[in-house]
């Protein structure tokens, strides 16, 4: 029994050691898999907004004015970059 009482605490140390890795580790990849995913839904809102900002834009517009909109903004967008 003191053998055990003895070997215990470095047989313990180490494998609380190699848990706690495997948790950050798992963490780690919950988290950038979270990142991806909430890029992606707000890569997904942020075009269904542009694609009916468009479509407003083609009832409110002519074709021409639909143009010079268009060019307007992408040169705004440009400028912010």
């Amino acid at each position: 029994m003191p053998i055990l009482k003895d070997l215990l605490p470095i047989l313990i140390t180490p494998l609380l050691g190699a848990v706690g890795i495997l948790l950050q580790e798992l963490r780690h990849k919950r988290d950038s898999r979270f990142q991806r995913q909430q890029a992606r839904s707000e890569a997904t809102e942020l075009i269904d907004l542009i694609q009916k900002w468009l479509q407003a834009q083609q009832l409110a517009c002519s074709a021409e004015e639909l143009e010079r909109v268009c060019k307007l903004t992408t040169r705004a967008e440009s400028r912010q970059s």
